[in-house]
């Protein structure tokens, strides 16, 4: 005979959303610029491209304080260890626009905090941002409905969003689309792990 029976959750994963107050049409407009002329869609796999893209985005200064901010409250809220002040984050971001076919792979951020994602640009048919559950890999003979270990989100323009770094997520294969998917990306975390540049 069952005398009691108790439920309860564990292991919750945090996801922060934020809206930016930038002039979210400049920065896409400067982003399409970059992206024309890089070899790809995303400046993140040539250091010294994406060094003078963020040498040179508008309102840097704007969105890197606002980027810590929000790390700060990221980590506060979700009981983390604080950044140090003066300089306690380790900040990296850099830009990719998704056109028709563009699409990243199931992935996640090493020698990170957090990771994340501005939208400076996005459309009703803009790629989904797929969020998985960190248990996806290992269902084992679970019968859990699938439709539970993944989130899709579509993004609105000005949006931000960051969540652990080690939550696997990824971006569909964009449409046909006359206004391209424009994400600035970025891993955050604490200067002290860094020493030196990676």
């Amino acid at each position: 005979m069952i005398t009691e029976i108790r439920q309860f959750g564990l292991f919750r994963v945090d996801v922060f959303g934020v809206v930016l107050n930038l002039p979210h049409e400049e920065v896409a407009k400067y982003c399409l610029e970059v992206i024309d002329k890089a070899e790809g869609y995303t400046s993140f796999f040539d250091p010294a491209f994406n060094k003078d893209f963020k040498d040179n985005i508008p309102y840097k200064e704007e969105f890197e304080k606002d980027l810590c901010s929000a790390a700060d409250d990221f980590v506060a809220k979700t009981g983390r260890k604080p950044f140090a002040a003066g300089g306690g984050h380790k900040l990296n971001y850099w830009c990719s626009v998704y056109q028709e076919h563009d699409q990243h792979g199931s992935h996640i951020h090493p020698m990170s905090l957090i990771s994340g994602t501005y939208y400076p640009q996005t459309a009703q048919d803009s790629a989904a941002l797929t969020l998985e559950a960190p248990w996806i890999s290992r269902l084992m003979h679970d019968t859990l409905d699938v439709k539970l270990a993944v989130h899709e989100y579509l993004p609105k323009s000005g949006e931000c969003l960051m969540w652990p770094a080690w939550l696997d997520h990824r971006i569909g294969r964009q449409g046909k689309t006359d206004t391209p998917r424009i994400a600035i990306s970025f891993n955050v975390d604490y200067n002290s792990a860094h020493p030196s540049e990676y």
